[in-house]
């Protein structure tokens, strides 16, 4: 029972801590969205989402297995190790404290003929904090079996970006 119970008080935070939905989805195409919502204001959670991406990605996805290998600058959310240099997105629009809007297929999907564009929109709530929404759009042929796979790999990326919005620490 007390199991049970945990379980139920555990998605009922999550719940209300922020969301996450697969916007739509068939063979041309998907759109994902996640959403946490953090106490730092804009600008502070921009500078924590973008400087310190090396602190909060998942080493899981990465092609060096080491997220202190990543960095997002104004023209590029790379990973860079020994001889090696990996652009995930290209940065095509950055205001700090706002938007952060970059361009690619992150992971596998840089093998396939497919356009992806990734907004992360910084907005101020009113009882305090920030909202940072993550929307990722890919068009392309034979999509219909990746949304929920990228879906996943979004939803782990922005838990780690809210733990350490939150505590500061990986």
């Amino acid at each position: 029972m007390t199991g049970r119970f945990l379980g139920i008080l555990t998605g009922l935070v999550l719940a209300t801590a922020g969301f996450a939905e697969v916007v739509s989805n068939d063979a041309d195409g998907f759109v994902v969205k996640h959403e946490v919502q953090v106490e730092n204001d804009a600008p502070t959670a921009f500078r924590l989402f973008a400087d310190e991406v090396g602190q909060w990605w998942s080493a899981a996805h990465t092609f060096s297995g080491d997220a202190s290998n990543l960095s997002i600058d104004s023209t590029c959310f790379c990973e860079t190790w020994d001889d090696n240099r990996v652009e995930h997105l290209r940065v095509v629009h950055s205001a700090p404290g706002n938007l952060l809007r970059m361009k690619g297929g992150l992971g596998p999907l840089q093998a396939l003929a497919v356009v992806g564009s990734m907004d992360v929109r910084f907005s101020a709530i009113e009882s305090g904090g920030t909202a940072v929404s993550l929307t990722y759009a890919v068009v392309g042929q034979g999509l219909e079996d990746w949304a929920p796979a990228v879906d996943q790999v979004l939803a782990e990326q922005m838990a780690g970006f809210d733990h350490h919005a939150t505590t500061g620490r990986n």
